[in-house]
């Protein structure tokens, strides 16, 4: 899978979508989220992926809102730099 693709991909699926549910303080869905991106990590073979995903899990079952919106910022970051 190109970077590029992985990262429309990746955006697609966490994007605005995240900061909702962020919002809402929907958990159960950040952490289905993060796994999706931990697992897409480890299928693709991008351990940075599937470490942030893994961190960002922890932080939904620990509901811990302040880790995920900097986890989430982090990614961004990765992906844009991933794509550009």
């Amino acid at each position: 899978l190109y970077p590029k693709a992985l990262s429309i991909w990746t955006n697609a699926l966490a994007g605005q979508q995240w900061a909702v549910l962020l919002e809402h303080r929907e958990f159960d869905a950040l952490r289905r989220l993060a796994h999706d991106i931990k697992g897409t990590g480890a299928y693709f073979g991008y351990p940075y992926l599937t470490e942030i995903g893994r961190v960002m899990q922890e932080a939904a079952d620990s509901k811990d809102s302040a880790s995920l919106k900097s986890h989430y910022a982090e990614l961004a970051d990765y992906l844009w730099r991933l794509s550009a």
